[in-house]
């Protein structure tokens, strides 16, 4: 008896210690997304420029210092060194785009939000890139619609209630003025095309 009952004590224990634990899920802050949203965008920003193939110099022939023998002919002139003048490359002026971009010069599109989540959007933070115009800063979203300017957008979102968390998607170029809509999934964002 006293066996049977030491089994059933020890068994009991090793299955509440076994039992579900709860995990502690920081807060998310408004804040530090839309700073990791920045950041992602500018190093997608800077890789982007980075794979650009830059301006090479196209070898010549250079003069060499052979002597000439003596002769009847014309001596051959010398073929000038070519010079090289760097290309230009395209940069992006983070300032300009670390803004809210209130309006813009080019044809909008409608967003229609669809959470697909079981949890409350809290706020959505649209990262205009580049529009048709050179345009960039942030847009203010409504968590079930807003307007983008024609173009190409990262997003992200800030989910709440039994879970904190956020997720972000992009990035997504929009080409025509029909509505569009944003499907926030639990572990991505995706873009539906009209």
């Amino acid at each position: 008896m006293k066996r049977i009952l030491f089994v059933l004590v020890a068994l009991s224990l090793f299955l509440g210690a076994c039992g579900a634990q709860t995990e502690t899920i920081p807060a998310v802050n408004a804040e530090d997304v839309q700073a990791t949203a920045v950041s992602m965008a500018w190093t997608m920003a800077a890789q982007t420029l980075e794979a650009m193939p830059t301006a090479t110099l196209t070898p010549t022939k250079l003069p060499t210092n052979t002597p000439v023998p003596p002769t009847a002919t014309p001596l051959e002139t010398a073929t000038p060194v070519a010079t090289f003048t760097p290309v230009p490359t395209a940069t992006v002026e983070k300032a300009a785009c670390d803004q809210p971009l209130m309006s813009w010069g080019g044809e909008s599109a409608p967003i229609i939000v669809d959470n697909r989540t079981n949890e409350q959007i809290s706020y959505i933070s649209i990262h205009v890139s580049s529009t048709a115009r050179g345009e960039c800063g942030y847009v203010t979203a409504n968590p079930s619609s807003f307007t983008v300017p024609i173009g190409c957008f990262y997003a992200y979102a800030g989910m709440t209630g039994k879970k904190n968390y956020s997720v972000g998607g992009g990035t997504f170029c929009i080409n025509n003025p029909d509505k569009w809509i944003l499907v926030i999934k639990e572990d991505q964002i995706v873009l539906k095309a009209p």
